[in-house]
């Protein structure tokens, strides 16, 4: 098992960061967790994983760490023009607890694909086998336009308060400023991820249970 790749039924000749390296200043890369991975999964995801780092860091709640990385991001929004204008469209001025900041359009589908990687990941390292199910994605602090602007709810705090709420066992990793994680369950029916990146911006990635409905 330990040579097979963490998504597939292929060999895994790779190594494959949990999380991706580009997440961590290279003054970081030493110790990261790793598992496992065919040349396609550990590659073909890179500018998934550049899109989603470059929005991680915009983000105000993220740390001193999160800070000093986003001017990879700014070089990044340099060397592709092209990506600057998709990441930021749609971009408007708000206040957010009595602060000036702004908001725009993420894109979620590249968003959760990094996250659900890297669940089926850290649930290969954690329990020794591979996950063979669809992973749910929730980051909470990523809020609608109109629900800020207008100073309504969403329909996710009951999902939010949830999520918050349960008794997670945490995880050894490297580098706390830069990630933590904690796990609630253990086994492929009942299961949580937590990630915390940059020390303030909180995504899961869970099993719903078939009874559950998300609003």
């Amino acid at each position: 098992m330990s040579d097979q790749c963490y998504m597939c039924d292929k060999p895994g000749p790779t190594r494959e960061h949990v999380p991706p390296r580009y997440f961590f200043p290279r003054s970081h890369w030493a110790e990261l967790v790793t598992v496992p991975s065919c040349d396609a999964h550990n590659h073909d995801n890179s500018l998934d994983v550049e899109y989603v780092r470059n929005v991680l860091v915009t983000s105000f709640r993220v740390n001193h760490i999160g800070r000093t990385h986003s001017k990879k991001a700014i070089r990044s929004f340099q060397n592709s023009p092209r990506l600057a204008a998709q990441t930021f469209s749609g971009g408007i001025r708000v206040l957010v607890d009595g602060v000036e900041t702004g908001m725009y359009n993420a894109d979620l589908s590249r968003i959760k694909r990094v996250f659900s990687a890297m669940a089926s990941a850290l649930y290969f390292h954690t329990f020794r086998e591979r996950y063979q199910r669809a992973w749910e994605v929730f980051i909470p602090g990523l809020l609608s336009i109109p629900a800020v602007t207008t100073g309504t709810s969403d329909g996710y705090d009951a999902l939010r308060e949830l999520l918050a709420s349960l008794p997670y066992r945490e995880l050894p990793t490297p580098h706390a400023a830069v990630f933590q994680c904690g796990t609630y369950g253990d086994n492929d029916t009942n299961i949580v991820f937590l990630f915390r990146i940059y020390g303030g911006v909180d995504a899961y990635a869970f099993t719903r249970p078939h009874s559950c409905e998300l609003p």
